[in-house]
This record gives structure tokens, C-alpha cells and sequence, in this order.
């Protein structure tokens, strides 16, 4: 007898693929219209994670183009991730109530409509707009990536195009910002939003073609609204805290408003979820090792992901003294090594299980961390680069089959609101791990000049590797806790379509 949802998910995948049957693998030509559905979500993927960094270049060109000063200019990053981190949880509850492709191709056609007219904006305010409206887009696609991903393929086959997931997030970060630069200085700063045409017109006829509708039952049950506002509201305060709080100053009165409104805000939301008959995120999941702890070693992993990526340019301009061109370079091996390795690791989680790799991938993230805590002044590059290789190494090892073992856990049914979880996790670490660095780097200036010496600096920089040598012994804790629950991960990998 299947489980609540997997009959669901049989019932959509017989229609599109009609010899998709229960206890049997899927033919060559089922899988390859697996793989078709994939392309179309994963172009929109694509899209979004390149349009997540592109924009960072063109601030100084829209500073001379609009006459604005950067800290308002800024907002042109700023909205486009508000709306998208504070939505996601909305967009995924909403989309398991709904058709997942009509969700999708909404997210599609409102991030194309949108970047052309990023492209035709006139006047800053309209440009912020226009971006709100691509964040909506993006959090639409985010929230149904990972659960059309889940629907289609069987759980034992799931790890390889989680991995390739990876790789795209890795890869729009590597190019998003070349990419930026060379149409700036080609085209103009408007070729960069027009640039998402393209990409999207050809998500959107590939999902119209190859994409089946994937309801579940939820689908006639009430969403969360009251829900829905608490969590936004918890996590909008807490986006503008690690926003905002550098500058304002983490003890200041808007940082200490905004820190307390959004736990109290989080606390409300724990306290309706426990009482609602149809709440907007399951916390019952959360008592699932495979699950709850899953989703906090990865939360982990998405700070640990930012902090050298925030902290290795400061540290080879100012102490080491490197030009802008090589420490572009460097920082690349990070995003280079996670495209290269995560289908690989998505491999290895299909073909032995999920339960080590993520163990084995965050040992060599705490190692590397400790590798970085030793820099000095005197680090040759080669050095450096060799570590943040591994480190992306294990950040893939870790990323693909950790993410396997949490949609695992869960019905199909609510994958919608698990991938969106997913993806906001991705979000606020990310957003911590630079808040984190940020923090340790404003401790080490002296002298009330803001300005700190090299040897301060790289003390700041020991200090806030060792945080993330803790944070890596954390969620190793969390995965190898995972790995021996035997019972939990059996039951769940007993639970086949």
C-alpha cells in the first residue's frame, strides 16, 4: 500500500509516462522524458541564480546613470532578495495546493516579463519595482524546482539531478558576474536584464511541452494565511537585521527592534502552526532525524558557503596585497570545484545511499576551515587555492544527498513547501554567513578610523574561521546523527513509488 501522495504522484507520471509502473524501474524512454522535464525547470534555475549576482556589477554604472548614491542604489539587489526569501514559504504551501507547472510557468513568464522591463526602467524607483517583480518570479520557480524534481523521479534516482541542481546554482554564480561585465561593457548595463530573455522563453515552451500538471491531494485544503503572515513577517525583520545591522550597528536600537520582532514574530507562527488544521509548514516533520536535522546541517553549510567568499578578497587586497584579477580568479576554484563535483556526489548518493556523504563532505569543510585559519600574510596563493577547491569539494559532497535525504522524508504531497524550505534556508544562511564575517571584520577596526592593520585583519580573519570550524563540528554532528539513525533512514528508503 503506498503512502498518502506517492498514489498521487503515480497517478500524474502514468499519464506522461504511461509504462511508469510500481516495483519496476523506469524504460529508456521514460527516464528520457524525465530528463526533459528537468531541463525545462532547470533553465529557470539557471536564470534566477544569474540574476541573483549580476546585478552587484552594474552598481556603479547605474550610480552615474540614475545620479543616485549607492546606499540607495542598493535596493536594486536588496528588493529582488526581500521578496524572494520572504515569499518562498507562501509560494511553496501554495503551489502543493495547486498545479505545479501552472505555478512554474507563472514564475517563468513574470521573471521574463520582468527583466524587460528592468531593462526599459527609466527612473531608480522604477527599476526597484520591476525587481520586486522578479523576486516574485524567482521565489514562484524556486518553490517548485525541487518539488517537480522530487515528483518525477523515484527517490533512488533523485540524487544525480539534485546534484546537477548544484551545479547550476554553482554555475550562475560563476558566470553571473563575468557575464555582467562583459555585457556592460559590450551593450550597457540594460543588455544584462535582457539577456533573461531568452533563457526564458525557452524554459517556458520546454514546460509547456514536456511539464505534466503534478497535483496532489492537498489540493483542496485551506492555505495558511495567518501562518503565512507570521513567518513573512519574522523573516523580512530578520533579512533587514543582517542587512542592515553593519551599518546601523548590531547593539543599535533598528537592530535590536528588528531582532526581537522577528523571533517573537517566529514564536507566533511556531504557536499557530501547533493549532492549525492545515498548517502552512508540517513541524511534525521536524521530529524525523532525516528531516529536522538535515535542514539545520544545511542552514549550517549555506553560512559556512559565504563566509570565504566574503572574507578570502578582503584578506588577499589588503593583506596579502593581490590584484583584483587574481583574487577573482581564486575565488572562482570555490564555484568551479561545486559544478564540477555535485553531480558526482549526486551520483554516489543514488548509487550507495545518502547516509555517508554528507558526513564525509563536511569533515573536509571543517578541515579546510582550519586551513584557512592558519593564513597569513606570507600564504603562498597556490596554497589558498588548493583549500577552497576542497573546500567546494565537500560543500558538494554534502549539499546533493543531504537535500536527498530531507525530500526523502516527506510525502511527495508536501515537496512544494520542503523545497521552498530548502530554498529560504539557502537564503537567510547565506545572508548569516555574510553577517557573521561581516561582524568579526568591524571588531578588528582600531584606531576610530575604520581602518584596521594587516595584522589585525588577519586576526579577525583566524576569529571568524574558527567560528566556522564550530559551525562545521555542528553540522557534522547533525549528518553523522542522521547516518546512525539506521531505523529512521531505512523506513524512509523503504518507501519507493
Amino acid at each position: 500500500m503506498c503512502v498518502q501522495g506517492d498514489c498521487m504522484k503515480m497517478r500524474n507520471l502514468r499519464t506522461f509516462l504511461p509504462g511508469f509502473r510500481r516495483g519496476q524501474h523506469p524504460s529508456r524512454l521514460e527516464y528520457r522524458k524525465m530528463w526533459w522535464i528537468f531541463t525545462s525547470v532547470v533553465l529557470g534555475t539557471l536564470m534566477v541564480n544569474i540574476d541573483s549576482s549580476v546585478v552587484n556589477v552594474l552598481i556603479p554604472t547605474l550610480e552615474r546613470a540614475f545620479h543616485r548614491p549607492p546606499s540607495l542604489l542598493q535596493w536594486a539587489v536588496s528588493a529582488y532578495l526581500l521578496v524572494v526569501t520572504t515569499l518562498l514559504p507562501l509560494l511553496g504551501a501554495l503551489s502543493d495546493r495547486g498545479s505545479r507547472k501552472k505555478y512554474y510557468l507563472m514564475g517563468v513568464a513574470l521573471f521574463t516579463i520582468s527583466s524587460a522591463l528592468c531593462a526599459i526602467a527609466t527612473n531608480l524607483m522604477q527599476l526597484i519595482i520591476f525587481r520586486m517583480i522578479q523576486g516574485l518570479g524567482g521565489a514562484l520557480i524556486m518553490a517548485n524546482v525541487m518539488s517537480i524534481i522530487t515528483f518525477t523521479f523515484p527517490p533512488e534516482r533523485r540524487g544525480k539531478p539534485l546534484g546537477y541542481v548544484n551545479s547550476i546554482v554553482a554555475l550562475g554564480t560563476i558566470i553571473g558576474p563575468g557575464l555582467g561585465s562583459v555585457l556592460l561593457s559590450l551593450f550597457g548595463w540594460r543588455s544584462v536584464f535582457w539577456i533573461n530573455i531568452p533563457i526564458g522563453m525557452i524554459s517556458l515552451a520546454l514546460s509547456i511541452v514536456h511539464l505534466p500538471p503534478l497535483r496532489t491531494s492537498k489540493e483542496k485544503q485551506p492555505l495558511d494565511l495567518v501562518g503565512a503572515i507570521w513567518i513573512t513577517a519574522a523573516v523580512a525583520a530578520i533579512f533587514f537585521e543582517f542587512s542592515e545591522a553593519g551599518a546601523w550597528g548590531w547593539m543599535s536600537a533598528p537592530s535590536i527592534v528588528l531582532l526581537v520582532t522577528s523571533v517573537v514574530c517566529f514564536l507566533l507562527f511556531l504557536v499557530h502552526e501547533r493549532h492549525t488544521p492545515a498548517p502552512l509548514i508540517q513541524l511534525t516533520y521536524f521530529r524525523i532525524p532525516s528531516f529536522g536535522l538535515s535542514v539545520v546541517a544545511s542552514f549550517l553549510s549555506y553560512v559556512l558557503m559565504m563566509m570565504p567568499q566574503f572574507l578570502l578578497p578582503i584578506f588577499l587586497r589588503d593583506v596579502q596585497d593581490e590584484s583584483a584579477t587574481r583574487v577573482g580568479l581564486v575565488l572562482m576554484t570555490q564555484s568551479l570545484s561545486m559544478f564540477a563535483f555535485s553531480p558526482v556526489a549526486g551520483w554516489l548518493s543514488d548509487r550507495y545511499g545518502p547516509r555517508a556523504w554528507p558526513v564525509i563532505g563536511m569533515v573536509m569543510v571543517g578541515i579546510s576551515e582550519a586551513v584557512f585559519s592558519s593564513l597569513s600574510a606570507h600564504t603562498p596563493l597556490v596554497y589558498t587555492t588548493i583549500d577552497l577547491f576542497l573546500f567546494g569539494l565537500g560543500l558538494s559532497l554534502f549539499t546533493a544527498p543531504n537535500n536527498a535525504l530531507v525530500l526523502a522524508a516527506v510525502p511527495p504531497q508536501h515537496s512544494g513547501e520542503v523545497g521552498s524550505l530548502l530554498a529560504l534556508v539557502r537564503n537567510l544562511g547565506r545572508l548569516v554567513g555574510i553577517a557573521v564575517s561581516s561582524a568579526e571584520l568591524t571588531v578588528s577596526r582600531v584606531n576610530g578610523s575604520g581602518m584596521a592593520n594587516s595584522h589585525t585583519l588577519v586576526m579577525a580573519f583566524d576569529r571568524a574561521f574558527y567560528i566556522g570550524i564550530i559551525l562545521a563540528t555542528l553540522a557534522f554532528a547533525s549528518s553523522i546523527s542522521v547516518s546512525l539513525h539506521r531505523t529512521a533512514l531505512r523506513s524512509t528508503w523503504n518507501r519507493r513509488t
